[in-house]
C-alpha cells in the first residue's frame, strides 16, 4: 500500500504524538524526583571545624537537585547537630530527620519489644525534644520514625504501631502555618536476596505494625542496604559476595518493593537511605566491592523512573562521607563494613568520627550518584508537590 505525502505527514505527526504520550509520565515522574544524602548536618574535619552538607554538596559539584539532608538523631542527639538548618531551608534545602531513639532493635534479638516496652516514655519525650526544635521553622521537614522497626518481635507488634502514631499526631500538632511537618517510618528489605526480586512473603511480615500507623502517616519510608559482611540470622558476622548479596538485580527488587508498598498501603514512598558498602571482606579480590557498589548505583538510577511511577518521591544515599568510627563498638550489624558506606572518601584515620581535610576522592559510586544526578538536573525538586 503507498501513501501520498499528506498522509505521510499524518502518519508522522500521529507517531510523534504516540511518543510523547508514552515518554511523557517519565519525564513527569523524573521531573518530580528529590534526592539527596545522609548522614548527619554537619561533618567535623577535625576537633572543632566542620562544613555542612549543603556546603560540602556545592564543593563537590553535586546536582542541585540533592535537596534532601538526612539527619540521624540517635539516643542522646545535641542541638548543635541540627543548628542552622533554617538557613539550609531558606535556600530550598529539606530536612529528612530520623528519629532513632530507641536505636538498633536488630542488636536486642528476642528481647527486643521488652525493650521497646521499657522504653516507650523515653520516646515519646524524644518525640517531644524533637517538636521544640521543630517548631521555631519555617518550610518543609520529613521526620522518620523509628528506621528498621521491622525485626522479629516487633514486627508483629500492633501496639507498636500504635505508639507510631500517637509520635506522628505529636508532630503534627507541633505544625503551623509556616511549618510543615510530614511523619512517616521505615522498612527494611530484609529477606533473601541472591537473584531474588520479590520477595512478598519477606515483605508482608511488618504488616501487623505497621498497618494500625498508616492511617496518621503522610509518607512510608525504605531502605536497600547491601555489604561485604554483615550478621547472618543467628547474629555471627560473616563475609558475602556481590552475588550472595544480589547486587545483579539490586536496581529491579528496590523497584520491585517500591510497587509492594506502594498498592498495598497507598502512600508516596521515600527511598530513605541506599548504600552499598565499598570495603573488601579479606579472601575476596581487591576491589570487589567498589566495582559492586558502582554497579548497584547504576542500577538504582535506571530504576527510578519505574520507582517514581511507584510514587517515590525521593532517592537519598546513606551517607555522603565514610564515617571510620561507625563500627567502633564493634556491635555494628554490618560490621566494619559500615565504615564505607560513603559516597567520598573520607581523609580521616579508622577510627576517628570525623572526614578530616580535603582534597576529597569521590568512589566510583560516588561518581555514578554525581553524574546521573546531574543528568536530571533542572528539574523540579518541589516539595509542595508531595
Amino acid at each position: 500500500m503507498r501513501f501520498t505525502e499528506p498522509e505521510v505527514g499524518q502518519g508522522r505527526l500521529w507517531l510523534m504524538a504516540l511518543l510523547l504520550a508514552c515518554l511523557l509520565p517519565i519525564q513527569v515522574q523524573a521531573a518530580s524526583m528529590c534526592f539527596g544524602v545522609g548522614d548527619r548536618y554537619r561533618w567535623h574535619l577535625d576537633t572543632t571545624h566542620y562544613k555542612t552538607t549543603p556546603q560540602l554538596l556545592n564543593w563537590l559539584g553535586f546536582a542541585p537537585d540533592n535537596r534532601l539532608l538526612g539527619i540521624w538523631l540517635p539516643a542522646g542527639w545535641q542541638g548543635s547537630w541540627v543548628a542552622g538548618l533554617q538557613g539550609a531551608m531558606d535556600r530550598g534545602y529539606v530536612p529528612v530527620l530520623f528519629e532513632y531513639s530507641l536505636g538498633d532493635l536488630y542488636q536486642q534479638g528476642k528481647d527486643a519489644w521488652h525493650d521497646v516496652e521499657a522504653h516507650r516514655e523515653d520516646f515519646y519525650a524524644g518525640v517531644k525534644r524533637l517538636v521544640r526544635v521543630l517548631q521555631p521553622l519555617h518550610g518543609t521537614v520529613l521526620v522518620v520514625l523509628q528506621p528498621e522497626f521491622n525485626i522479629p518481635g516487633v514486627q508483629d507488634r500492633p501496639a507498636f504501631g500504635r505508639m507510631l502514631a500517637q509520635a506522628a499526631r505529636m508532630l503534627h500538632h507541633a505544625a503551623h502555618p509556616g511549618l510543615r511537618i510530614l511523619v512517616g517510618t521505615c522498612v527494611g528489605d530484609f529477606g533473601h536476596y541472591g537473584t531474588r526480586i520479590s520477595d512478598r512473603r519477606e515483605w508482608s511480615r511488618f504488616a501487623p505494625a505497621l498497618t494500625p500507623a498508616i492511617p496518621q502517616l503522610d509518607f512510608l519510608a525504605f531502605q536497600e542496604m547491601r555489604g561485604g559482611t554483615h550478621r547472618d540470622v543467628e547474629g555471627h558476622m560473616r563475609s558475602y559476595t556481590p552475588e550472595q548479596e544480589g547486587i545483579e538485580v539490586l536496581g529491579r527488587r528496590t523497584a520491585a518493593f517500591s510497587a509492594f508498598l506502594q498498592k498495598k498501603y497507598r502512600k508516596p514512598l521515600l527511598l530513605a537511605y541506599f548504600v552499598v558498602a565499598t570495603m573488601t571482606p579479606p579472601g575476596q579480590p581487591a576491589g570487589t566491592w567498589e566495582k559492586a557498589a558502582k554497579e548497584g548505583y547504576s542500577q538504582l538510577f535506571d530504576a527510578v523512573p519505574s520507582m517514581a511511577h511507584n510514587g517515590v518521591f525521593g532517592v537519598m544515599a546513606m551517607s555522603l562521607f565514610d564515617d571510620p568510627a561507625h563500627n567502633n563498638n564493634g556491635l555494628d550489624f554490618w560490621g566494619n563494613a559500615s565504615d564505607s558506606f560513603g559516597l567520598v572518601t573520607a581523609n580521616a584515620r579508622l577510627g576517628q568520627d570525623r572526614i578530616g581535610y580535603p582534597p576529597y576522592v569521590l568512589k566510583p559510586a560516588g561518581r555514578v550518584w554525581l553524574s546521573r544526578t546531574r543528568a536530571v538536573a533542572g528539574a523540579v525538586c518541589s516539595p509542595a508537590s508531595w
